[in-house]
């Protein structure tokens, strides 16, 4: 590894930063087919007209945004995958933005070894924990087909999913055998979250749920 090479791996969280502020404004799905001007996006997210305009203006060197004659537009990848509009909303990046905090203590929780977040999931508000969900549903899609590809359903006829999230294990069972019906098993703030990711896949009539006692 060269010196460019290092710093080029040391500065990449610049980068990130960037991409994660503008998702965590939402600037993306602020943005629609006219394309905005920074003064017309800092007053619609009220935020700081100056420093909004650099960050629109980091955003379009970095490929996530077009600007022509001083007004910004979505590319067609970040309408897609980062505007609420977008078919393929990835909207489980808020969880990394909310784990940022936690690993820019990396430092203090080697010096430590106490975690950097010590309270229980089901406690640290429903915005973090719908961000999480969404997160692992995202990475769940893509993990269950191969994981349950060599499961012998046969004599399958109902599940219990515990600890089931988004239900995307559920999904995809019913999805090798449509027969089964499936019951996700969680905490009492989560299965709110389950339920709406069933019935966004389409799912009510198979899948129920069952919050844990507190």
């Amino acid at each position: 590894m060269d010196p460019s090479s290092l710093k080029e791996l040391v500065y990449a969280f610049q980068k990130s930063r960037i991409l994660l502020t503008g998702f965590e404004l939402d600037i993306f799905t602020q943005i629609d087919e006219s394309g905005a001007t920074s003064e017309q996006l800092a007053v619609k997210l009220q935020v700081d007209h100056h420093a909004c305009d650099r960050l629109l203006n980091a955003l379009a060197s970095l490929g996530f945004l077009e600007k022509h004659n001083q007004r910004f537009f979505n590319t067609a990848d970040s309408f897609n995958l980062l505007s609420r509009k977008g078919s393929q909303y990835q909207g489980g990046l808020m969880h990394s933005n909310h784990l940022w905090d936690s690993w820019s203590q990396l430092t203090t929780v080697v010096e430590s070894g106490v975690p950097a977040h010590s309270t229980q999931i089901n406690v640290r508000g429903q915005d973090w924990l719908s961000a999480f969900i969404t997160a692992m549903h995202d990475r769940a899609i893509k993990q269950a087909p191969q994981q349950l590809a060599h499961l012998d359903l046969a004599d399958v006829k109902t599940v219990l999913d515990v600890g089931g999230g988004s239900g995307a294990y559920s999904m995809e069972l019913i999805r090798k055998k449509p027969e089964i019906s499936a019951t996700v098993f969680d905490l009492p703030n989560v299965v709110p979250i389950t339920n709406e990711f069933i019935r966004k896949e389409g799912f009510r009539e198979k899948i129920k749920t069952y919050p844990s006692p507190r």
